[in-house]
């Protein structure tokens, strides 16, 4: 099994003032391949999917664990 920070899911958010790292691979748009997921996500994108309660809640989960989640996929070095 890999690390998060060679996920796919593992992504930049970019907010108006800061960025951070943060896990998406729970967002069924990502997932399904409905929406493209690059290597930075702007926050508006996420609110529009998720709506703010949820990326609020997914944003207090925390960051980078050192071993990945079930949901691991390759997708950087």
């Amino acid at each position: 099994m890999g690390r998060c920070d060679s996920c796919r899911y593992y992504v930049t958010v970019k907010g108006q003032t800061a960025s951070r790292r943060l896990c998406v691979a729970g967002v069924k748009a990502y997932r399904s391949g409905s929406r493209v997921l690059n290597d930075t996500v702007d926050v508006m994108e996420l609110i529009l999917v998720l709506g703010k309660e949820k990326l609020e809640a997914m944003i207090g989960r925390g960051g980078e664990n050192k071993m990945a989640c079930g949901e691991f996929e390759k997708g950087r070095t």
